[in-house]
């Protein structure tokens, strides 16, 4: 983000390169400063890649998980039963349907987010009369990921009919601008640092070959 930022503000402000450099700390002097410039461009464009693979690749955000939430199947909500009550009803006739439902829900858990958090059971009896309360308590376990989140942006739908304790999948469709917006502005943080550098390169190419104003021209570009 460093780089971009300096980089926006040497652009913008109209930085130009002199013929020469000569340093006031250190007796250097440095003939065709345009490389430095070149040099810098080479540094915002590893920084904004490094912190792509690093940052955001390899690393679970929190926006990986809410595109996760948000997708189908994303949550395999088991009513009625703990994790605890549930295991021993996998040995029931059926119940290779339920396991299978749960093998690949875990295979769509993206890679360091807690299965624990992302398989949900709420401990309460699935019916038309506690449909609103089980939406609830969804929405209150991933508040923490989408903010205000309420019952209303909770869809829940039925996949195995035939389990023993019937499971259903559910995910987030945020509707609320107080939901949907902070994420959309946590997410335009997240990705800042590569951005900025984007648009502070694409400003100092293009300084070059069009005619700008003179406070976005660089090498004594007019």
């Amino acid at each position: 983000m460093t780089t971009g930022t300096l980089l926006l503000v040497y652009v913008i402000g109209g930085g130009i390169a002199q013929k020469e450099w000569t340093s006031a700390l250190v007796p250097l002097r440095i003939t065709h400063p345009e490389f430095l410039i070149l040099f810098f461009c080479g540094v915002a464009m590893y920084a904004a890649w490094r912190y792509w693979y690093y940052a955001i690749h390899l690393e679970i955000t929190r926006r990986k998980i809410r595109d996760y939430l948000k997708s189908d199947k994303s949550i395999l909500v088991l009513y009625g039963k703990s994790e605890n009550e549930m295991s021993p009803t996998l040995t029931h006739l059926v119940a290779p349907k339920v396991k299978q439902a749960m093998t690949g829900h875990s295979l769509r858990i993206p890679p360091g987010f807690n299965p624990r958090e992302a398989l949900l059971f709420t401990k309460v009896d699935y019916s038309e009369s506690n449909d609103e309360l089980v939406k609830q308590i969804v929405a209150a376990a991933y508040a923490k990921y989408f903010p205000s989140l309420d019952a209303g942006q909770i869809e829940v739908r039925s996949v195995i009919d035939e389990s023993p304790q019937t499971a259903f999948w559910a995910n987030i469709t945020p509707r609320n601008t107080k939901t949907w917006l902070p994420c959309v502005v946590e997410d335009i943080d997240l990705f800042a640092p590569i951005w900025l550098n984007g648009i502070g390169l694409a400003l100092l190419f293009s300084s070059w070959v069009f005619c700008w104003p003179s406070s976005l021209c660089v090498f004594g570009g007019k």
